[in-house]
């Protein structure tokens, strides 16, 4: 488990470095070709979208605003009257 966690954290710092040179690149690949288990059990796409719909965009949206209205008290408190951003196109499409 620590290995998988390990790779992880590499991967991550990558992505964060925000480069990979040509050799990166390969040994990336190198170890998920040598790591692919194609008898892994998976999660059907239809599932996903399901999940998406009927749950999780609505929470991610109610997420978002409650968010948006702590860090408005937040700021209101310590009277700093900041520009607060937009709704996003999803809470926005929530909304309607």
């Amino acid at each position: 488990m620590d290995a998988g966690f390990a790779d992880k954290l590499d991967s991550a710092q990558l992505g964060i470095d925000g480069a990979l040179d040509e050799q990166q690149v390969e040994e990336v690949l190198e170890k998920a070709v040598r790591n692919f288990n194609p008898d892994a059990a998976t999660v059907d796409e239809a599932d996903m979208e399901r999940e998406w719909e009927e749950c999780l965009r609505h929470r991610l949206a109610a997420a978002e605003a409650a968010y948006r209205l702590h860090h408005r008290r937040r700021h209101a408190a310590a009277g700093q009257f900041s520009v607060v951003e937009p709704p996003s196109p999803l809470a926005r499409s929530q909304a309607a």
